[in-house]
């Protein structure tokens, strides 16, 4: 297929043609035209998802199976030194901090509409569809049988208060934490235009101020490990897990296996820095490890969507009293 530009048009093309559906939500869409910037690059995607496969495969699945069984692991680098660790968060932190004073909005949801000249007309929507996101706490709070601590929710990578403002109401207080000024800044001005006045927020400068966050009950966050590198990714959840106080739980999104990804710690900070999000994976096995040193019990692992390629996942898990 032709390398073409992916547009809304473009996806639900392929879906109706590889899948036999429409796109199953707006977004899911906007996962996708984030995650992807051509036709080719969704389409191969989408042939090598479960759902394609299961649709598609001989029904020999032991033809299949040992493909994906014994795949050698891939090559990411997750332990790195200091230095190392705060080079990534330099370079990821400028990346943010600069979307965050250009295009905010657009760089949470890479929808058109909510580019900076037409946010005004879609703001409804774009803090509508943080509540959506937000109500999926409570399913898989219910789905599990898991008594939610409504005192203090702490969201890493709040931007411009999409979430914030949705957990504000079902939570005592919200703590907001981005490495961005500017997502910051607005996220506080959404708050206060909605009468919401129990929220904190914190400016990330550095991986070491972490810890100068403070406790909470509930820890969320969803479309944003995603867009660091392993080791940031990996300390990050180390930290932030310690903050969950007994009988608090976590619900997180990482992806973990990205078909073909690797990551170097050398060749990563000798490289350019790429034109568009960058896009990482942690392994499942280290976010199981970081779980139980934490005294976490995991009640499900469910692959979404959030990335618009396979081997995302959400996690919940409660942390023992």
């Amino acid at each position: 297929m032709k390398s073409e530009i992916l547009n809304e048009d473009g996806v639900h093309a392929l879906y109706r043609k590889h899948l036999g559906r429409d796109v199953e939500s707006q977004e899911v869409l906007e996962a996708h035209l984030k995650g992807h910037q051509t036709l080719e690059s969704l389409q191969a995607s989408i042939l090598n998802s479960s759902e394609y496969l299961n649709k598609n495969l001989s029904p020999d699945i032991w033809s299949f199976l040992p493909r994906n069984l014994v795949r050698p692991a891939p090559v990411i680098d997750v332990d790195v030194s200091p230095s190392e660790l705060n080079a990534i968060f330099e370079r990821i932190a400028g990346e943010w901090s600069k979307l965050g004073e250009t295009d905010p909005h657009w760089s949470v949801i890479t929808s058109e509409k909510y580019r900076h000249a037409n946010f005004d007309q879609h703001e409804h929507d774009f803090y509508n569809s943080g509540k959506h996101l937000a109500s999926v706490i409570e399913v898989f709070a219910k789905r599990n049988g898991v008594q939610i601590d409504r005192d203090h929710v702490l969201e890493l990578g709040c931007g411009t208060g999409r979430v914030t403002a949705a957990l504000a109401s079902s939570f005592n207080k919200v703590t907001g934490v981005d490495v961005s000024a500017g997502h910051l800044r607005l996220c506080r001005i959404a708050l206060e235009k909605r009468g919401i006045y129990n929220g904190s927020f914190h400016h990330l400068t550095s991986p070491a101020a972490v810890d100068d966050l403070p406790t909470c009950s509930f820890f969320f966050s969803t479309i944003v490990l995603q867009h660091n590198p392993p080791p940031l990714i990996g300390y990050l959840l180390d930290r932030l897990l310690a903050k969950v106080l007994p009988g608090g739980a976590a619900l997180f999104q990482v992806p973990t296996h990205t078909p073909g990804y690797e990551f170097h710690i050398k060749k990563y900070l000798s490289s350019k820095k790429p034109s568009d999000f960058e896009m990482h994976c942690f392994p499942m096995n280290r976010v199981f490890r970081l779980l139980h040193d934490h005294g976490f019990r995991v009640h499900e692992v469910i692959m979404d969507t959030w990335t618009g390629m396979p081997g995302s996942h959400t996690f919940f898990a409660s942390k023992s009293q």
